[in-house]
């Protein structure tokens, strides 16, 4: 509401400072082309003797009365409505937004949001990606246990018994993002295979290393496949939820 008021009289300042300038330029204007041209039917009597321009010198004369009795205060009286009409079309354009905004929260039962909608919906946006990053870590942590696992300290363990361990999470963490995630390779090419990068190659999915130089096409070979999401099945989060938790603790009771 507050923003409203200002802008109202911002846009007053503005459109009667305007208004009022372009007034006096008129006004100027028509007043000083017929006074120039009395002045100029005044100087052709007195060298024509005072005769024959005589009526036309009067009815100059009247003109300029007319104008300054009449005409001058009728496009004053128009200028000032063109001017209301128009602050009060810019205020009312000003204010349907938030008109709107007090309707669809009566209607919903929730108050108005006091943030702009695009900081409110980036704010929004980010909170939401950072639950689908955790609920993915949390699912890695259920199926797999990998935050044990990386959290571990590997050093009091024989190589035997991490590669035991190391199968069993690998096999679960697969699992668990197969179910959310299908990716194929960005190249289908085995890796270690010549192949050839062609003149405007993707180099958002394709990036070159070792010796580059010059303009493709570029001979090379594949070391890293890539990969690349096909499809996303994003979950159901529910409506309880604990900011920052990856897993639960976890108590046995006695």
């Amino acid at each position: 509401m507050k923003t409203d008021r200002s802008f109202s009289r911002r846009a007053f300042i503005l459109v009667f400072g305007f208004t009022a300038v372009l007034f006096g330029l008129a006004a100027s204007l028509f007043y000083h082309r017929l006074a120039a041209i009395a002045a100029t039917a005044i100087d052709l009597e007195a060298a024509a003797g005072g005769t024959d321009l005589a009526p036309l010198v009067g009815h100059l004369k009247s003109a300029i009365q007319v104008f300054n009795t009449f005409t001058l205060p009728v496009m004053g009286a128009g200028f000032l409505a063109g001017a209301v009409l128009l602050w009060l079309l810019l205020r009312t354009l000003s204010t349907r937004p938030s008109a709107q905004a007090d309707r669809t929260a009566a209607s919903t039962g929730r108050p108005a949001s006091k943030e702009p909608v695009s900081a409110s919906a980036a704010k929004g946006g980010r909170s939401m990606e950072k639950r689908l990053f955790l609920h993915l870590l949390g699912a890695f942590q259920r199926r797999g246990r990998l935050v044990d696992f990386l959290f571990e300290d590997l050093d009091a363990f024989a190589d035997e018994q991490i590669g035991a361990a190391v199968r069993s999470i690998h096999a679960n963490c697969k699992n668990t993002l197969s179910k959310y995630v299908k990716l194929k390779p960005v190249i289908e090419d085995a890796e270690g295979r010549e192949i050839t990068l062609d003149a405007g190659y993707n180099t958002g999915c394709i990036h070159a290393v070792g010796n580059v130089s010059g303009q493709p096409p570029f001979n090379g070979v594949v070391r890293h496949r890539g990969w690349r999401a096909v499809s996303i099945e994003l979950p159901t989060l529910s409506g309880d939820y604990e900011s920052g938790l990856v897993a639960p603790a976890e108590v046995e009771i006695l």
